[in-house]
């Protein structure tokens, strides 16, 4: 008898990718994952649409759209470029048909921008908008669970940051809003430290670099000086440019080269741009690489990379799997979702857009492969979220977009914000709705009366391995409610109090939650 413990698998996708000589092997997973993200947030807009009309919630071209986005990808490529048109006019269509809907009553007034959230818990989130006189500006918005945020048109003059009259000494490389501080090294072009305003712990530092396959011994130049010991080669920062802003996002762009300490040569150029947001505590990091000498051979030991280290070694180190928070075994491991480094009293959250091959070379330190043999991409984002509970409510905030939608009037009848469904349990998701199903009863006489009534499903799962009641609440006050396993059947009638369904639900348990509604 053999227990199997997922932290333990590894699969060898990555080394099969390149001794075939298949194209992308580390971007064509990125490129699938954020189309799949697309997707779902489109279609619980068209699923919405149709419950909030009381329609069937199952259509024939999501279903075709679905299965032709897993047919392309990550394995197939060949007919992205036909699914991510089709997925770019669903997600047009199916956003604008919920915006109408919300929209229908709305009071007449100046017009703006709807900004719909499909994930089930609250996000601040930075929009860039174009007004009806051309200008154009960031706005930071409060988006309500399952729900949407109504923006007017005459947008508030955005605040000019104030000088400061005593600036730091290394304020040139420094960017900073009220939760975090990101400072930058000046001879690397990547962060040296962020920090908590209040605080002087260093919490992140981050470079772009290559990794050699073989430990390497560097002459330093200085005479009895021993070599050092380095896989890797050196990243030279030739400038850096805070960039002019207004509004709450900062940007400040650094560029360099990355070198072959020994040959010397010029192993690839970079453009790093690092922006921060106010009144959030994230890091959006874009690396854009030029000129690069490909590296060959196995792709775990010969890599371009975004390293990051932390300062607590004792830091646990946890990825999120198939929509749940695991370990690993070993050094090399895998996942598109979010990696989370916490420690008794800080969390830090990376999320890679979808970068799935990753390697951590010591207590306090990862690699996020970017460039292997037979890569072709140049640009990738990476995000880094502090202080954050939750490993897959940030990843999903990170990867799911907001779509925003332009309204001739407003705000909606029901007022600038507004929910259709809230959960209690932050370490509980949403993921789609479903029709109901009326499974046939071959040990009752007669039809439970709840069959009759129209209603849908809600798919739900827990993501952190904890056991707990929740509470769902709908827009609609349902009469009936239970959870029913994948053949249909009833597992368990719930109980309703008001406008609330509690549901008990288990370690990572996936449940269907089938709610029904009074005739209208």
């Amino acid at each position: 008898l053999c227990a199997y413990d997922q932290k333990g698998y590894f699969s060898p996708l990555l080394i099969q990718h390149v001794a075939r000589r298949q194209p992308d092997p580390i971007s064509r997973y990125a490129r699938h994952i954020q189309r799949r993200h697309r997707f779902d947030a489109a279609d619980w807009c068209r699923a919405m649409t149709a419950a909030l009309m009381s329609r069937s919630i199952q259509d024939a071209t999501s279903t075709e759209l679905e299965t032709a986005l897993e047919l392309a990808g990550p394995d197939n490529e060949s007919p992205a470029t036909e699914v991510i048109e089709k997925l770019s006019a669903a997600a047009t269509a199916w956003s604008r048909g919920l915006t109408d809907l919300i929209m229908s009553r709305a009071t007449a007034g100046s017009p703006g921008w709807l900004a719909i959230n499909s994930c089930s818990f609250p996000r601040r989130t930075t929009l860039s908008l174009t007004a009806a006189n051309g200008d154009q500006r960031s706005v930071t918005v409060d988006l309500p669970a399952c729900g949407f945020a109504w923006i007017s048109d005459e947008l508030p003059e955005s605040p000019r940051k104030p000088a400061s009259k005593k600036s730091p000494p290394d304020d040139d490389w420094l960017l900073a809003n009220d939760r975090l501080e990101v400072t930058f090294n000046a001879a690397t072009g990547g962060i040296a430290r962020v920090r908590h305003p209040q605080k002087r712990e260093e919490r992140l530092s981050q470079l772009v670099s290559f990794r050699f396959p073989r430990e390497r011994k560097i002459p330093t130049g200085e005479e009895g000086a021993p070599p050092v010991k380095t896989f890797y080669a050196e990243t030279r920062c030739l400038g850096h440019e805070a960039v002019p802003t207004e509004g709450p996002v900062q940007e400040f762009v650094t560029w360099g080269e990355i070198v072959d300490q020994l040959q010397p040569q010029t192993l690839a150029k970079f453009r790093q741009t690092t922006r921060l947001f106010r009144s959030r505590p994230v890091i959006e990091i874009d690396v854009e690489l030029s000129d690069v000498k490909v590296p060959d051979g196995d792709p775990w030991n010969n890599y371009f990379c975004l390293r990051f280290a932390w300062h607590d070694s004792t830091a646990a180190v946890t990825r999120s799997v198939l929509d749940g928070a695991q370990a690993f075994a070993g050094e090399r491991f895998e996942s598109t979702g979010g990696i989370e480094i916490a420690s008794e009293s800080e969390r830090t959250i990376i999320v890679p857009h979808g970068l799935p091959f990753h390697r951590q070379t010591g207590p306090r330190m990862l690699d996020t492969l970017l460039v292997v043999a037979g890569e072709t991409e140049r640009r990738f984002r990476c995000t880094v979220v502090l202080d954050q509970s939750y490993l897959l409510e940030t990843t999903r905030d990170v990867l799911s977009p907001v779509f925003v939608q332009p309204t001739t009037s407003g705000p909606p009848r029901s007022g600038t914000q507004g929910w259709l469904f809230h959960l209690d349990a932050r370490n509980v998701q949403l993921l789609r709705l479903l029709d109901v199903e009326n499974p046939i009863t071959e040990d009752r006489d007669e039809p439970e009366p709840w069959r009759t009534l129209s209603g849908f499903a809600v798919r739900l799962l827990e993501t952190e391995g904890r056991s707990r009641p929740v509470k769902l609440r709908t827009f609609r006050q349902p009469v009936f409610a239970r959870t029913r396993d994948l053949r249909g059947d009833t597992r368990r009638e719930l109980s309703i109090d008001g406008d609330t369904v509690l549901i008990d639900i288990g370690p990572y348990e996936l449940a269907d939650v089938e709610l029904r509604f009074a005739a209208t």
